[in-house]
């Protein structure tokens, strides 16, 4: 297991927050130089703790109007099947499989309530749907 720092951890509360913030500004905040983040944060890339970098979005802007989450009773018979044809499922932010009653739980971004269904029917031959509209985002 590879260890890191309290400067370590600076840098990366840093960069969760805004992944495009200037190294220059890290550095001020932790007493370092712009040049020892870039050196810091190129190890952690390279060690693979930092995987990449998003963009928040959104969402209305691209027509997504609904955000979802949708559990699944997988029928276990089918879930190589769902497993291959979930990357084709473009709604699909992030999907989960779990322990419980559900064997997963996704969370899809929808254009509105025709797309909610349409897509709920399209994940229904491989199990049971179970489907929640967000309203807001607490966290």
């Amino acid at each position: 297991m590879l260890h890191y720092d309290k400067i370590d951890l600076e840098i990366i509360n840093a960069l969760e927050e805004d992944g495009r913030i200037p190294y220059a500004v890290v550095a001020k905040k932790v007493g370092l130089t712009s040049t020892a983040i870039g050196q810091r944060v190129r190890k952690m890339i390279d060690e693979g703790l930092i995987l990449g970098f998003g963009a928040h979005l959104d969402r209305k802007k691209l027509g997504i109007t609904i955000q979802a989450i949708i559990s699944l009773k997988l029928n276990f018979s089918k879930i190589d099947t769902f497993y291959e044809v979930l990357r084709d499922f473009d709604e699909v932010e992030n999907c989960y499989r779990v322990t419980g009653e559900d064997c997963i739980i996704m969370k899809v971004n929808l254009r509105d309530n025709s797309h909610l269904l349409e897509f709920i029917n399209r994940i229904s031959v491989y199990g049971f749907t179970k489907s929640n509209i967000i309203i807001e985002q607490i966290v």
